[in-house]
Order: structure tokens, then C-alpha cells, then sequence
């Protein structure tokens, strides 16, 4: 009775620890957070947050250009159907947190755009991706689908990022992209 106790124990044990792997790695990665101009965070690790102001100005009846400000410095782009702007960590180790400008597109996609502030400019960082089997190299912005996804770009912390993309045959999946690999700064 003592043995089958002690064997059941252990295999509860057994079981209990071989759960909890799953449940880290599921939670492994973080969502950036979305901003609206105002928003106030440390970008460039001096221990003093910078404001990012974002403003529209009306380029005619469908669209407008955006332009996004930190400090002195500021990038401009079209807003077409619609933006996001996001602030997130990519890697941990370094002491930036990228800023994401996410634009919708036609259909389920959406582009983005991603940036480093360094104290003194705003910095685009290139990436090499793939989208819908083709290999693109080098580009200033990553297409993804967004279409329905809750969270469709996921920072892990640690130089990966990862961005929705669904299958020929419909099933949602995370294209992994990693600094120093697929991302590199202008």
C-alpha cells in the first residue's frame, strides 16, 4: 500500500513538473503595447522617458499623413485605412524598446514599420522576411495578416519577434524573425 502510494507521488510529481515547461513557453512572449500620442516611456535606456507625439494632417478625402515625433526628431507616413502605433521590447539585453507603426492594408494584411529611437533620431530597422512563400531581404517594414488576430506580433525578449501569417490552407502561424539574423538597423 505504502510503495503504491509513494509510486502514484511520484508520478503526479512527475507529471506536475513536466506541465509546467508548457505553461512557461506559452506564456514566453509579450504583445507590444499600443500608444496614443502622450505616451511617455524610457526608448533609449537614459532613464528618462520621452514623449511620443503622434499627429494627423488631412492629405485628402480617404487618407492623411501621420507624423510621429520624439524630441527634435520625426518620421511622416500615410495613414491609408488605418494605424496602430505600438512601443516593445525586442531584446531585453540591449537597452532600446522599438516603437511598431502598423498600417492596415487592403485585404487581411497589415504592414509594419519599426523604429529605434537613439536619443537623438528615430532609426528604421530593416528585416528579412518571408510572406505568402516569397523571401524578401532587407525591406523597411514586415507584411503580416492581422485580420481577426488578437495579438499579431509577438516580442519573445530576447532579439525574436514573430508576426501572424495564415497558410495556404487557412491556419493561423507565427513567422519568427530574429535581430542580427533577419534584423538589422539602417
Amino acid at each position: 500500500m505504502k510503495k503504491t502510494r509513494l509510486l502514484a507521488s511520484i508520478l503526479i510529481a512527475a507529471l506536475i513538473l513536466a506541465a509546467v515547461p508548457v505553461a512557461a513557453s506559452a506564456a514566453s512572449y509579450k504583445a507590444p503595447t499600443q500608444i496614443k500620442s502622450g505616451y511617455k516611456v524610457d526608448l533609449n535606456g537614459d532613464k528618462k522617458k520621452e514623449t511620443i507625439t503622434i499627429t494627423e494632417v488631412p492629405s485628402n478625402i480617404s487618407s492623411a499623413t501621420v507624423k510621429l515625433q520624439i524630441g527634435k526628431s520625426s518620421i511622416s507616413f500615410e495613414k491609408n485605412f488605418g494605424y496602430a502605433v505600438y512601443v516593445g521590447d525586442i531584446n531585453k539585453k540591449d537597452k532600446y524598446k522599438e516603437i511598431f507603426v502598423v498600417r492596415d492594408g487592403f485585404d487581411v494584411s497589415s504592414d509594419c514599420h519599426i523604429y529605434r529611437y537613439t536619443g537623438k533620431k528615430i532609426e528604421k530597422i530593416k528585416a528579412t522576411f518571408k510572406y505568402s512563400g516569397k523571401t524578401y531581404k532587407n525591406k523597411a517594414f514586415v507584411t503580416f495578416d492581422s485580420y481577426g488576430v488578437k495579438n499579431p506580433i509577438r516580442l519573445y525578449g530576447n532579439g525574436k519577434i514573430a508576426f501572424a501569417q495564415y497558410d495556404a490552407k487557412g491556419k493561423l502561424k507565427f513567422q519568427t524573425l530574429k535581430l542580427g539574423s533577419g534584423f538589422k538597423l539602417k
